[in-house]
């Protein structure tokens, strides 16, 4: 596994899910109009519940890469919208 400039440039397994980001938008947004389980998983994950739980996870990851001094700049910009 090689680390790149902005993280790793490759991580073992996660070759299958390299495919381009409009493809997955549409993929997603037609699972969603269509499945009644895309639509209820959807739904759940506005409870505030799982914002709780969201917003620990998040809490949690920052903290560990202070920790080791792990620069996540795109994992901080997300604080705008987990912090709403």
């Amino acid at each position: 596994m090689q680390v790149g400039r902005r993280g790793f440039e490759e991580i073992p397994g996660s070759s299958f899910v390299n495919f381009p980001n409009w493809l997955v938008t549409a993929l997603v947004k037609w699972n969603i109009g269509h499945r009644e389980a895309a639509q209820r998983y959807s739904a759940h994950g506005e409870s505030a519940g799982n914002q709780q739980q969201m917003k620990a996870y998040y809490a949690g990851i920052m903290r560990t890469a202070k920790e080791v001094d792990f620069v996540l700049p795109y994992t901080t910009a997300l604080r705008a919208y987990i912090n709403e």
